[in-house]
């Protein structure tokens, strides 16, 4: 194994460890630990019950070659209550996995979120191809995970405790079943077994030799899914701008590279995944076959019970799929593996976020001071620059600046969200509201957007009523509850809609990064009234490329 694998495998088991421990360590271990030992001893359970079939077999068998007729009655009600047994088990166990896989996802899913939105977080310089396609991640990722980390768990135990009980009965068989080979007789403690663990053994390097590259492929794979996902939702969310820029075949176009990429990827992950099914299948196939081909010519010579073949045969095979574990399990350790490589990438880059370098506290009277501000992009160029600025409780200021000037720069720094600044920033406020020239509308129903991102329930009707009024969004009322609203809005009713918001929110400090571009003068006019007449003491900075609205202002200030 090369330096780069070793070093790749390690990062996924330390990986591995690092979203699966907090599980069964934290608050939800109380569940979690019942759970997984309740699943792990219905596997227990299902062992016995394979050890007991193999018994079963060798009285089954040896009662038909007998024509013992109440010997064989006896054995199909044997065989019936292993049944019972079987199905019991195998039902049980399906039940707590599925509870175990819904609580673990939820955990994991929980955790992701509240890494990557943690309040005031912000992405390190270069993070952003260590965090593509978070949706694929935290809703597809976590659920393989999940299942995979389960399944094979409780398999490699299955498997271990299969081997420990059929070894010993292969071993016992093996003692009364000599080996019989070019017509010489061998006494060689155990050879059923060695036979079987140098089958697995072959297989296993093999299978690991053919299947090795399903890991890349499957990680490319996911993100080329998701890629795609995301180009398929775009085009969705932007299909009036699409239409008047005449950009249908242009989209079609960016889809189809997309899908091609995707395509080009998946033919090479069907040709590893066949190679590998060739060799699984053929090893798989003649496995069946193997012990009954090494005990045939004992048998044939008439020194070993057809029973006792039977029991020897599947006892074999219980060893060889014991051993052979790694070989049936491989594509979903591969799947695995990119999972927890892509799950592990989106966590160390959620974690590496930095944490807003907030504005200090302010004593004093100004709800908002900065002084001898600079703000820097990640490479350290400067972005804007803003001498001094204060502002009072109920006082309005004007920034006024061309495009490019880091109007938008400044409203990071102030929100402590900017990569990079140099002064002084001090606030008082309490509540701040910034917003901006394209307001973000959050899922949900028209209700829970004005009441964002404080709770539904909170706001009376009256109030979303009354500031719906405020800012001539009067026909919104009747599809307060409704999710279909959203299309229907036009760049200024979404603006509109930003205001009525921050009527509701009630701020200390209301920013507004050029919020008021999709406007008439006539409607700037109105939602400033507004403002005014329902935020008394509310500060506002107001940052335009215009100062078109300075009368509606106490000070204007040029960058």
């Amino acid at each position: 194994m090369s330096s780069v694998s070793r070093s790749s495998l390690r990062r996924d088991l330390s990986d591995a460890f690092a979203l699966a421990v907090p599980f069964f360590r934290g608050a939800s271990a109380w569940v979690a630990v019942p759970l997984a030992a309740a699943v792990i001893g219905c596997q227990l359970g299902l062992v016995a019950v394979a050890v007991r079939t193999n018994l079963w077999r060798n009285d089954f068998f040896q009662a038909l070659q007998d024509r013992d007729w109440d010997r064989f009655v006896l054995q199909f009600w044997v065989y019936s209550a292993i049944g019972v047994a079987l199905i019991g088990l195998t039902v049980a166990q399906q039940y707590l996995t599925q509870w175990l896989l819904i609580r673990w996802r939820s955990f994991l899913t929980e955790r992701l979120l509240g890494n990557w939105l943690r309040e005031g977080a912000r992405p390190r310089s270069g993070m952003d191809g260590a965090t593509d396609n978070p949706d694929q991640r935290v809703a597809e990722d976590t659920r393989l995970f999940a299942t995979h980390v389960i399944g094979l768990t409780t398999g490699l135990v299955g498997s271990l405790a299969s081997l420990a009980s059929f070894a010993v009965i292969l071993w016992g068989l093996s003692a009364s079943v000599p080996l019989i080979a070019f017509g010489a007789r061998y006494e060689v403690p155990g050879y059923l077994l060695w036979a079987a663990i140098l089958y697995a053994a072959v297989g296993t390097w093999l299978t690991h030799a053919i299947g090795r590259h399903l890991i890349p492929l499957n990680f490319w794979q996911e993100r080329r899914e998701a890629d795609f996902r995301y180009a398929l939702v775009h085009a969705r969310d932007h299909r009036e701008p699409i239409a008047l820029a005449r950009g249908e075949a242009a989209e079609r176009r960016i889809l189809s590279e997309r899908f091609a990429e995707l395509v080009r990827n998946w033919y090479r992950l069907i040709a590893r995944s066949a190679l590998l099914g060739i060799f699984t299948g053929t090893y798989r196939h003649y496995a069946l076959f193997f012990p009954y081909l090494v005990m045939s010519p004992l048998y044939f010579a008439g020194g070993m019970a057809f029973g006792a073949l039977m029991q020897a045969g599947s006892a074999f095979n219980e060893v060889r799929n014991a051993l052979s574990y790694f070989v049936t399990v491989y594509p979903r350790i591969a799947e695995l593996a990119a999972a927890t490589e892509r799950l592990g990438g989106f966590e160390r880059a959620s974690v590496g976020m930095r944490t807003a370098a907030l504005p200090r506290r302010a004593e004093g009277h100004a709800r908002l001071q900065s002084k001898d501000l600079e703000v820097f992009d990640e490479r350290g160029q400067v972005l804007a620059r803003l001498e001094s600025v204060s502002v009072g409780p109920g006082e309005r200021i004007l920034i006024v600046g061309p495009s490019g000037s880091g109007k938008t720069s400044l409203v990071r720094a102030w929100a402590g969200i900017a990569p990079r600044w140099r002064g002084e920033i001090r606030s008082s406020a309490s509540n701040m509201l910034i917003l901006s020239e394209r307001p973000y509308l959050p899922l949900g129903s028209l209700r829970s957007v004005l009441s964002y991102p404080g709770a539904t329930a909170a706001v009376p009707e009256s109030a979303l009523d009354k500031a719906l009024e405020a800012v001539g969004l009067e026909r919104l009322r009747s599809a307060l509850d409704s999710l279909e609203w959203r299309d229907t809005l036009s760049t200024g009713e979404r603006q509109r809609l930003a205001f009525a918001r921050a009527l509701i929110v009630q701020p200390d400090l209301l920013i507004l990064d050029e919020a008021t571009t999709g406007l008439d003068e006539l409607a700037e006019g109105q939602m400033y009234g507004a403002m005014a007449n329902g935020l008394n003491e509310c500060s506002i900075i107001s940052l335009m490329t215009s100062a078109r609205l300075s009368s509606l202002h106490d000070r204007v200030l040029h960058l």
